[in-house]
């Protein structure tokens, strides 16, 4: 998946929002839960965001990460 550079700017923006509240990949929209999960990952391993995958396993990407 290439990286899509709105989505990532539009985390950033609502993690420094978030104020050291978790949020989930699903409360982001306009973009697909499963794109905003694998975006978050990608961001996590790049170091650019703290955040928890409980995996891929289980259903639909999803991803938590920390504001």
């Amino acid at each position: 998946m290439q990286r899509n550079w709105d989505l990532i700017r539009m985390i950033l923006l609502d993690l420094e929002e978030a104020n050291g509240e978790h949020r989930k990949a699903e409360e982001m929209p306009p973009f697909p839960a499963d794109w905003v999960a694998l975006h978050m990952k990608m961001m996590e391993e790049g170091g650019l965001i703290e955040g928890n995958d409980p995996g891929f396993l289980s259903g639909p990407p999803q991803f938590f990460a920390l504001g």
